[in-house]
């Protein structure tokens, strides 16, 4: 685009209209000024018709709002909200968006898990020795927690979530604070035990070969569908 054309050659850049009675002459308009004028006139009228060929508009003389078309033709309209996004694969390809773009949230098949997956809750202090559990993605559960028996070996862990089904697994684990004097065992009554607990007998050997009840306290950890 041109730069800005000069402006009438007069004392203060206007015109001004001549008077008989005083003598006073009219601006004369000179042919340098016209064809400044026309010049800048057909500059900017290239200026708009260029936008108008970029958006592949052809010029009318009876439209008034071909810039105004051709720029929404050419730009985003913020009310569209991006649905006059032609090539909308291409775009995400240029804003350098994977495939993790296209994934919605859940936990089935090319499905991202939020964290209400991954839910938990760690028992007091955050101590994983404290009864507590963590959700994963697919309905799947571990929990954990530890348990005492009573003197004849009997005890039963509650677990802090139900399962939807018998866990598939328990595990153990005896808590000792010095050299164990006795090998120690836990087992779980199968038939007496559900989704929401496991009926156990803790026992423990001596060097003698005699089998009593362990009140030593255990971990135990449980894993399973929820």
């Amino acid at each position: 685009m041109n730069n800005p054309m000069p402006p009438i050659n007069t004392p203060d850049n206007k015109f001004h209209d001549g008077n008989p009675l005083t003598g006073a002459q009219g601006t004369i308009v000179t042919a340098d000024f016209m064809n400044n004028t026309q010049s800048s006139v057909i500059n900017v009228q290239t200026e708009l018709k260029n936008i108008l060929t970029a958006a592949n508009i052809q010029a009318s003389d009876t439209q008034t709002d071909q810039v105004l078309q051709s720029l929404r033709s050419l730009f985003m309209q913020c009310d569209n909200n991006f649905n006059d996004i032609n090539d909308i694969a291409t775009a995400r390809q240029n804003l350098n968006l994977k495939d993790a773009a296209l994934r919605s949230v859940g936990t089935g098949v090319n499905q991202i898990p939020d964290m209400s997956s991954f839910s938990s809750s760690v028992g007091t202090g955050g101590s994983l020795g404290a009864a507590g559990f963590q959700r994963l993605p697919g309905g799947y559960i571990r929990q954990w927690g530890t348990s005492v028996a009573n003197a004849s070996g009997d005890v039963t862990i509650n677990y802090p979530v139900a399962f939807s089904v018998k866990p598939d697994a328990v595990y153990f684990g005896y808590k000792q604070s010095s050299v164990p004097t006795a090998i120690q065992s836990i087992i779980v009554n199968d038939a007496a035990s559900s989704n929401i607990g496991a009926v156990c007998r803790a026992y423990k050997i001596d060097g003698t070969g005699v089998i009593t009840g362990s009140t030593n306290a255990f971990y135990w950890v449980a894993e399973g569908k929820i």
